[in-house]
Order: C-alpha cells, then structure tokens, then sequence
C-alpha cells in the first residue's frame, strides 16, 4: 500500500499507509460509500483488507495495480517486467497485478 500511495522507502518507521487515500482505493475497486469510509478508518492496512475482503472488495488487487504503476515510473523504461503480488501477514497472496 506504502508504494502505491508513492513512497519509495518502505520501512515501517519511515512511511505509513495513508489510510483515507487506502479507502479511495477501495472505491475504485468497487466498494460503496459505507465500505470504504470503513476501510479509510480502519487502524491498519491489514484491517483494511479484512473489510475489503468481506464486503468483496478486490482491494489488494487494486493496490498491486497501483504499486506496480509507481514502480514502471520509477523504472522509466527500464527493460524489465514489473510483476507485484500482494501478500497478507499469513504468507497468503491476497492481490496481483503484472
């Protein structure tokens, strides 16, 4: 989420996850109004996708699409094939986009 919202240095004590903007995201992958001022006010990106992923909302997908976007930016042009999966704390893929 850290990289689709733009920032290049991941590590917790350096960034954090914009929730409102994480919400806005939701809204783009589908979710209503409820369901994503839920997921903007989640204390956790990680709550977040609990919400998401219980209302239906594809939102790691929508994550992984964002994040890989910052990364071929970044990239600009550089011959490589950017592929982002999105991971949960269990180890589970949750999102993709390549």
């Amino acid at each position: 989420a850290k990289l689709a919202q733009g920032a290049l240095d991941l590590h917790s004590a350096r960034s954090s996850v914009d929730m409102a903007a994480l919400g806005r995201m939701a809204v783009v992958a589908g979710a209503d109004g409820d369901t994503a001022a839920r997921i903007a006010s989640a204390n956790a990106a990680g709550r977040a996708l609990e919400v998401a992923r219980d209302a239906g909302v594809a939102l790691a997908d929508q994550v992984a699409e964002q994040a890989a976007a910052r990364a071929r930016d970044v990239l600009r042009g550089a011959p490589v094939v950017v592929d982002v999966l999105a991971v949960d704390r269990s180890g589970r893929i949750v999102g993709h986009a390549g």
